[in-house]
């Protein structure tokens, strides 16, 4: 039987993950601040209040960048004093080729099919719509950085490190301790809260879900951060929502809703013959 302690240590190196993942931006903001005061001279500090943090907002994409550069050197750095097999603690199993083809054609039409949701709740939901402008505020702080820099963070940086955050490190900490049906409902919702707004934090929440059944599925980083990877590259790089009347869009919607499930259970049907088995399972 298991004690108190047992389920309060996972919680504990939960919140010490996220600890060191909140002061890695910290640490980032505060030193990329620094330089552009008095080193590149980039930011008049007595321009301003709104002036100062206007151009802090523009070099947004690049702090949390670093800030997340600095996350992943902790932890490989922390798992090579311990000296751990980074196959391992890392889970870097293989994946087969036609799986990984088949998740990053599910992580572009779940991007498809998210945004256009969105689009339709915005049209015909005036709350949703003024949330919609929220959120339409704070990607563009983003997009003012540059765009190889906000590419980089997009569609490298983020995937890595998030799923090595919370698939790695929190999910599989959870999951010693508390069913994985909790684990993941845990993780997703940390996955959520951390993209601050509350519609990225609504779909990441869900996108973390079957981010986690499918970290489950390979017991692979590989396979999460591929479909994360997918993603967050179609969402910057290709216009994902169309003008069209509104029942084709609804018709639209529908159909990338049925691809994406087709998609899911494909990805997740398993081919024992084939199939690598996981290193570490």
């Amino acid at each position: 039987m298991k004690k108190a302690g047992d389920y309060l240590l996972p919680i504990c190196k939960v919140l010490g993950y996220l600890g060191v993942y909140l002061a890695a931006n910290v640490i980032s903001v505060v030193a990329c601040t620094v330089i552009m005061i008095f080193v590149t001279h980039s930011i008049d500090i007595y321009a301003g209040q709104e002036e100062v943090t206007s151009q802090l907002m523009k070099q947004a994409a690049f702090m949390t960048f670093v800030g997340n550069t600095l996350f992943v050197a902790a932890i490989i750095l922390f798992a090579a004093i311990r000296k751990c097999s980074f196959k391992k603690e890392f889970y870097i199993n293989a994946v087969p080729g036609k799986k990984i083809i088949l998740i990053l054609l599910l992580g572009i039409a779940l991007n498809f099919f998210v945004s256009n949701f969105m689009h339709i709740l915005e049209l015909s939901w005036p709350a949703f719509s003024r949330s919609m402008e929220t959120y339409e505020q704070k990607a563009a702080l983003i997009s003012e950085s540059p765009f190889i820099v906000s590419l980089l963070l997009s569609v490298v940086s983020a995937p890595i490190t998030e799923e090595l955050l919370l698939r790695c490190c929190i999910f599989t900490t959870l999951n010693k301790a508390y069913p994985a049906v909790l684990s993941v409902i845990l993780t997703s919702v940390i996955f959520g809260l951390l993209h601050g707004n509350l519609i990225w934090s609504t779909y990441a929440a869900v996108f973390g879900i079957v981010l986690n059944v499918l970290f489950i599925r390979f017991n692979s980083l590989i396979a999460s951060i591929s479909m994360h990877f997918a993603f967050n590259i179609i969402g910057s790089c290709v216009p994902t929502t169309f003008d069209v009347s509104f029942p084709v869009q609804i018709i639209f919607t529908i159909l990338l809703g049925i691809i994406s499930a087709a998609l899911f259970i494909i990805v997740m049907k398993k081919n024992l013959k084939s199939e690598i088995q996981p290193a570490n399972a």
